[in-house]
């Protein structure tokens, strides 16, 4: 059986009283024997809440006091998941889809199945429109240090665990999978920005899935360059090159992975690995505006601008190079054979 109600229908049968609405859909999230079309239907319901195009056609206005209401809208809508602390049932429901154990391991069957991945990418999608159109940073500090921890019990698990199976699969991976990683990196990137160092700090020392990813990418996402971009900008957001004392004060045991030269290192080699039109891609991604918020003032960003510049004119200088070997080859062919015309 489908489900097909939308937000709209929804917030008209509750009289616009969203706060009650995400009571209703929070409880059917807790319900553990409801059909999975079910629980998908609810979580594109609470994605479309955070939408634009919700508010929208549900007030019939196009212009700038639409779009200072839809604000006003968000910031209310803030305030609701804070007040009914939907990050952590929310993370609590999605470990139980994941089947996520002690250890934070995700069962290789669960990521076979489009289920999880069409689950995760509303709820990514829904935090990222929080974080990005509200216009208090409150939400995105309740986020990273809300109950349960949902970025380190349910997000990072996620990433590193179909990260891998993208490794393993490569062109045999779902697209819900790629679709589900690229809103899962939008959210972190945006969660991330503009926040302290000390907030960061705890997400630095779990970085561990950007190494691995990067000692993975000569072999298995060289041609993936939005996925790259996007592992990029969040180092970058969490300014990964820097602090290694903080990291230390953070804690004694600092895996060697999150260590600013041993990533820098892990990246340079990848980049080194990547071809020039995957290079241009993610440089291109880096240094233009977009939607996304990065941290461009920090000092990650430069580094990472200058280790691509130095790829991208280091191939470039490769590809001249074969080039004029290619026509002085030419060339030499030319003469030879007018020589050997003139010998007949």
């Amino acid at each position: 059986r489908q489900y097909k109600l939308t937000a709209e229908e929804l917030l008209m049968m509750f009289d616009n009283q969203i706060s009650l609405l995400l009571k209703v859909l929070l409880t059917l999230l807790k319900v553990h024997d409801y059909e999975h079309s079910l629980y998908i239907n609810v979580l594109h319901v609470l994605h479309a809440l955070s939408h634009p195009s919700t508010y929208v056609s549900l007030n019939e206005q196009k212009d700038d006091h639409a779009h200072d209401s839809f604000l006003k809208h968000v910031d209310s809508l803030c305030n609701d998941v804070i007040k009914h602390n939907v990050v952590a049932q929310l993370s609590s429901f999605l470990r139980r889809i994941l089947q996520c154990d002690s250890s934070t391991k995700i069962p290789k069957s669960v990521l076979m199945s489009s289920f999880a991945h069409y689950c995760l990418r509303p709820v990514h999608q829904f935090l990222f429109n929080l974080c990005f159109f509200s216009t208090h940073a409150s939400i995105r500090s309740n986020i990273l240090v809300t109950g349960d921890s949902f970025i380190e019990s349910v997000v990072l698990p996620y990433l590193s665990s179909s990260l891998s199976s993208v490794s393993s699969m490569g062109s045999d991976s779902p697209s819900i999978l790629f679709l589900s990683l690229k809103s899962l990196m939008q959210f972190l990137i945006c969660v991330t920005h503009g926040q302290s160092a000390a907030q960061l700090l705890p997400l630095r020392y779990l970085n561990t899935t950007s190494a691995h990813f990067f000692m993975l990418l000569p072999k298995h996402f060289l041609n993936h360059s939005h996925l790259i971009s996007l592992l990029l900008a969040y180092n970058i957001n969490l300014n990964s090159f820097t602090n290694t004392s903080q990291l230390k004060e953070f804690s004694s045991k600092v895996p060697v992975e999150v260590l600013p030269s041993t990533l820098m290192s892990l990246i340079e080699n990848g980049i080194d690995a990547c071809p020039l039109s995957t290079l241009r891609s993610v440089s291109s991604f880096l240094s233009s505006e977009h939607r996304l918020p990065i941290a461009r003032s920090h000092f990650t960003y430069s580094r990472l601008v200058s280790l691509l510049g130095d790829a991208i004119s280091l191939k470039e200088s490769s590809s001249s190079s074969s080039s004029n070997l290619l026509d002085d080859f030419d060339s030499i062919s030319s003469a030879l054979a007018l020589h050997l015309d003139k010998l007949e």
